[in-house]
């Protein structure tokens, strides 16, 4: 993405591909916007890439 800056960190936050899409209070119905304001995130570093890259998968969330 040419917005993203080198070593800055980021998240994908409510698309349906970002892994905190599902982060929302337990009221919210699918079909309404989610309430977000609601909702504690918090963001450390738990190793370097090399290490991270290992314990995660890049498949689709949607593969079958």
């Amino acid at each position: 993405m040419a917005s993203l800056k080198r070593r800055q960190t980021f998240m994908l936050f409510g698309y349906i591909k970002g892994v905190h899409g599902d982060v929302v209070t337990p009221w919210v119905d699918r079909n309404v916007v989610p309430y977000y304001k609601g909702t504690w995130a918090d963001i450390r570093r738990v190793g370097t890439v090399e290490e991270y890259r290992g314990m995660i998968s890049l498949k689709d969330r949607r593969y079958a």
